[in-house]
Parts: C-alpha cells; structure tokens; sequence
C-alpha cells in the first residue's frame, strides 16, 4: 500500500509478537515498486550462485533475487523492473499453503530446482495430513499464486479479506 516490496517473504521473515501482532522483518532486499536496478538487484560477489553447497532456501543475490522456494515466476525470472506487490502475494500464497499442509508448497532438493519450478509457478498440491483442505482455502491459495500477475488478486488487502471471510 505505500509502494514498496519485500521480495523475501517467507516464514522466517514473518514474526508473531507479544500481542498477536504480525511483523515482517529482513528487508535487506525490498524497495520502492519501478525501482529497478537498484543496488539491491545488482550481484554481490561474496555469494557463489554455482556453488554446490548452497540450499534451495538461502538468499540468491544477482539478477534473480530472493529464495527461490518462495519466488513468483516473475522474480524467478529475474524481471526485477516488471515486480510489484502481486510478488510479494505470489509468496504469501506459498507460505499460506505451508502453514494449512505443514510441508514445503515448492519442491526442489537444489536451488536450481526450487528456481525452476519457482520460474514455471508449479507448486506441491495442496494435501495436508490427517485432513482435508477446505476447498475456499485451496481457491484463495491458488488465486495468490496465479502463474500471470494479472490473474492475482489486485492486492495484498483484497488477499486478506478473502482469508478474514473463509475464517
């Protein structure tokens, strides 16, 4: 709502404080939406991209920017100038799904898996153990994580209704 994106939202980076408040914190990568090419997009060189150690849930810095397993197509893509908030909805589908399936919504042993499958918007079907997902959940989790940003909700907010009605 004021113009900016995290572009690493994932369930690290979202807080529960004292009073049930919700926060979200490292916004190491975010900035302003049309602000490509800020130094925030750019590669650091400290950070091995081919590196074989590294996991599908670390931080990629580069043109791709942010955890792959929780990267929409466009960020995956690495279309950093074509990013707005319908990103950062993209991954709070995915962590939405992870919270009701309590397993991961992108698969991917490798980063380059998790990219890739993050690049083509394919997700784990939404199963979780010992019940069954309410099919309006299913419906809003698949809306936020529409392969096309225009297919998304227009906002965050319109997100969040959607949820407060199926609660």
């Amino acid at each position: 709502s004021r113009g900016g994106m995290h572009r690493y939202v994932k369930p690290s980076n979202v807080m529960i404080g004292r009073f049930k408040e919700v926060y979200v914190v490292d916004w190491g990568i975010a900035r302003q939406i049309g602000a490509a090419g800020s130094t925030q997009d750019r590669a650091d060189a400290s950070i091995s991209e081919d590196s074989a150690a590294l996991q599908s849930n670390r931080t990629r810095v580069g043109s791709t920017v942010g955890t792959p397993g929780y990267m929409s197509p466009e960020q995956a893509a690495g279309k950093n100038s074509e990013l707005d908030g319908r990103s950062d909805e993209y991954a709070l589908g995915l962590v939405l799904q992870e919270i009701v399936t309590l397993s991961p919504a992108v698969a991917g042993t490798t980063v380059q898996l998790a990219l890739v499958n993050s690049l083509q918007g394919k997700r784990v079907p939404m199963k979780a153990p010992m019940l069954e997902v309410p099919r309006e959940l299913t419906a809003i989790v698949d809306r936020a994580c529409q392969l096309r940003p225009a297919d998304r909700y227009a906002s965050v907010a319109e997100m969040a209704a959607d949820v407060r009605r199926f609660m």
